[in-house]
């Protein structure tokens, strides 16, 4: 039998992560353990052993953090509580010293602009004035001084040049269209319009080193999204790439003068595509000296270094130190060297023709030994949905799907109507279908494992969070019979409320929402989003449910979740639910995410006579509360 692999393994913090050169190529910095969490480490280049920690994090570590143009300074986000209110802190590399550049409370602050012109500076964004909208504050990196040089009068969100130079704002407009507006001296003019079905797959993207031409992602007036350039003067548009029936996903530009250099597509797998010679050279190169998908990391602002990643299905990323001037690629670290010796299984993209003919890209891991199509017997099953609900999955190692895998599961991962990176019209077919057309792209998936001798029909499961929770409470209230049990996490369970109380800096985005999931200015639409909320039919709920939340979740209120587990306990369902109080809308501190496992484990073991790790010892975890008939008992 496989070895059963270790939930620390699959889900402890990587042993290092995020590698990024300096702007000068002579210094190198990532994310790596200490402790539990993951801080900044810093060493040059060549001498990557030589490495000294430089932030001492240890609550929840460091995810997210960026050089500046002065080679010395590091600017990194910590959000403790979860509750979203980011602060930007700037670390000197030559110091080791750090201070929090944004030390105002119940302010979200982030980075927004920074530039090679000038090194000593960088623009920040910040709700602290109106809660609803992000100004820009330029801050001194050596002195620490902030000043606030634009007051947002109510755009989505704004665009800079190198100058720092405020040159775009991005304006919602009714129905969910949005415009953008040039600033020219002191006035607004329109530049162009973005209509609603295009506003998730149309963005600006940079602007040329003379300043005289915007990039541009662009779907308007097709399905697909295709990169172009706008002249300013004009009002010309170029196209620059346009990949047949594929979105371009990413773009890669010079760092020094933004010159286009290549794109991705992703729809199987990701794919690069260059625009000039010397590029392609260099992805040849890159892309045949590691197998795995390729991940442009960081480089120099010569180009003469770069560092990428190689990502895999059945094994942890592999980072790389490319020279281009010797052609050569060389290791750096492995992600997870623990995981290099554990029984990863493939992950293999599916195609699966939705009711009404849409293809939905899953992909697919099954237990090690089993193949599709094999004449082993039906497994139990695990249905997984992302959530957003706008955004994807993609192909590559994926830690849930690795772990419901060796515990003997066969686990679908969807791309459901709504998902992006497959065309607009894919992405708007999701348009107001919260469980609707978005939740029979589910069933379908449920039924094309079964009828591929996959998944037994008596152990079905289906587990997400966010929208993916959602999914799972509606799952279990439409078909109470189907499921023999689900996960959730964070599910806005009350459709009505949950957009009634957004965050105040969503407020902008009201009409998009509108659009996108349903209208609560009308009684039709407050009447069709009650309907489709789990909330309304929990008395059709009968399936063991895991239920989760963060106490400072600022998306979805903890009272849904309050809610549903007291009906649950009123009707005798069983059920267990864990508020983490320390929290927000996504599991960051390490102890609480090593706790959901170890009781999604024995949950799903529990109902479904999978495998499971013994259950470890979750009573002193602070924060951590427990409650109904499935919590875990004291010996």
């Amino acid at each position: 039998m496989t070895d059963l692999i270790p939930l620390d393994i699959l889900f402890g913090s990587p042993d290092r992560a995020s590698p990024s050169l300096s702007p000068d190529g002579a210094r190198m910095a990532w994310l790596a353990r200490s402790g539990d969490v993951l801080n900044i480490h810093v060493a040059p280049r060549d001498t990557p052993g030589a490495a000294v920690q430089m932030t001492h994090d240890t609550v929840t570590g460091v995810a997210h953090y960026t050089w500046c143009f002065d080679n010395r300074h590091i600017l990194y986000l910590l959000n403790p509580s979860g509750d979203e209110n980011w602060h930007v802190h700037a670390l000197n590399v030559d110091t080791g010293h750090s201070r929090d550049l944004t030390p105002w409370e119940g302010a979200a602050s982030g980075v927004h602009t920074l530039s090679p012109d000038f090194p000593d500076r960088a623009l920040l964004t910040s709700n602290r004035r109106e809660a609803a909208l992000h100004d820009l504050i330029s801050v001194d990196l050596n002195s620490a001084e902030t000043e606030t040089v634009f007051e947002n009068p109510g755009f989505l969100s704004l665009v800079t040049d190198r100058d720092m130079r405020v040159r775009f704002g991005l304006a919602p407009l009714d129905g969910g269209a949005v415009r953008c507006l040039r600033l020219d001296g002191d006035s607004w003019t329109p530049f162009m319009d973005v209509p609603a079905e295009d506003v998730l797959t149309t963005r600006l993207t940079g602007f040329t080193r003379a300043k005289d031409a915007v990039y541009a992602v662009d779907s308007r007036g097709q399905d697909v999204a295709r990169l172009i350039s706008i002249d300013l003067q004009t009002g010309a548009e170029t196209v620059l790439a346009a990949p047949e029936g594929r979105d371009v996903v990413e773009v890669l530009a010079h760092p020094d003068t933004n010159a286009l250099l290549a794109f991705t597509t992703n729809t199987d797998r990701r794919h690069w595509h260059a625009v000039d010679a010397e590029t392609a050279r260099d992805l040849e190169r890159l892309q045949t000296a590691q197998p795995g998908d390729l991940h442009i990391v960081s480089r120099s602002r010569d180009l003469a270094h770069w560092i990428v990643a190689y990502t895999q299905d059945d094994g942890p990323a592999q980072f790389h130190l490319y020279d281009r001037a010797a052609g050569t690629v060389s290791a750096l670290f492995s992600a997870s060297p623990a995981l290099e010796a554990q029984p990863l299984v493939p992950v293999t993209p599916v195609h699966i023709t939705a009711r009404d003919g849409l293809e939905l890209i899953s992909y697919l891991a099954l237990p090690e030994g089993r193949t599709i199509g094999d004449d082993g017997p039906p497994l139990p099953f695990i249905l997984t949905v992302h959530g957003g609900p706008w955004g994807r999955v993609s192909w590559g190692y994926d830690a849930s799907l690795q772990w419901l895998a060796n515990r003997g599961f066969a686990v679908l991962s969807p791309n459901f109507r709504g998902s992006t990176g497959f065309g607009k019209g894919f992405l708007n077919a999701g348009d107001q279908q919260w469980g609707a057309a978005m939740q029979d792209d589910l069933r379908d998936c449920v039924d094309w494992a079964e009828a591929q001798g996959i998944a037994d029909p008596a152990r079905l499961a289906i587990t997400g969070a966010s929208y993916g929770g959602y999914a799972v409470l509606r799952a279990l209230t439409q078909e109470p019979d189907r499921f023999a049990c689900g996960v959730a996490m964070c599910p806005p369970a009350d459709l009505v409320a949950f957009l009634e109380n957004v965050p105040p800096y969503w407020g902008p985005l009201d009409e998009v929402f509108a659009r996108k999931i349903g209208d609560i200015g009308t009684d039709a639409g407050r009447a069709m989003l009650a309907d489709r909320s789990p909330m309304t039919h929990l008395d059709r709920l009968s399936a063991p449910l895991f239920l989760v939340h963060g106490a400072n979740d600022v998306r979805v209120s903890q009272t849904d979740s309050d809610a549903v587990a007291a009906h649950l306990r009123d009707r005798g369902v069983p059920y267990l639910y864990a508020l983490f109080e320390t929290e927000g809308h996504v599991l960051a501190r390490p102890e609480n995410v090593r706790a959901f496992h170890a009781l999604a484990d024995q949950f799903l073991s529990q109902i479904l006579g999978t495998r499971a790790e013994p259950l470890r010892d979750v009573s002193s975890i602070e924060g951590l509360r427990l409650s109904g008939p499935l919590a875990p008992q004291d010996d």
